[in-house]
């Protein structure tokens, strides 16, 4: 019975491994896996709890899933720059694709991770 559950695990984990490396949802890498589905909780909290408030507005999570359902997630393993300064991630909302930097997420604490995600989301 046990080779069974193994399996079931193997599986279900290939299917999210082979969502995320289609390039849709998190680029084939484990942190930009890792961003997206801290993106899917977030937005799932917000469902959940429609009085959260965010920047000074209440966001919708009707909005900001179906947003992200189409944004691609990048990871850069070179330094960052918008409009000349140095940033962790940078939202392209033209081209549906947020890039962040491996070497400052590693970095991050888990709140800290979910601060970035909520600006990028938000972004």
């Amino acid at each position: 019975m046990k080779p069974i559950y193994i399996l079931i695990f193997v599986l279900a984990f290939m299917a999210t491994t082979a969502n995320a490396s289609s390039g849709t949802r998190g680029g084939g890498n484990t942190a930009a896996a890792e961003f997206s589905q801290l993106a899917d909780r977030i937005i799932n909290e917000i469902r959940q709890k429609p009085w959260i408030k965010v920047s000074d507005f209440y966001p919708d999570p009707a909005k900001l899933d179906a947003v992200f359902r189409k944004t691609k997630v990048f990871v850069s393993t070179s330094k960052l720059k918008l409009n000349g300064k140095s940033v962790m991630a940078i939202n392209d909302p033209k081209k549906n694709e947020i890039t962040f930097n491996l070497k400052e997420w590693n970095k991050l604490l888990p709140e800290q991770k979910r601060v970035l995600v909520i600006h990028e989301l938000i972004g």
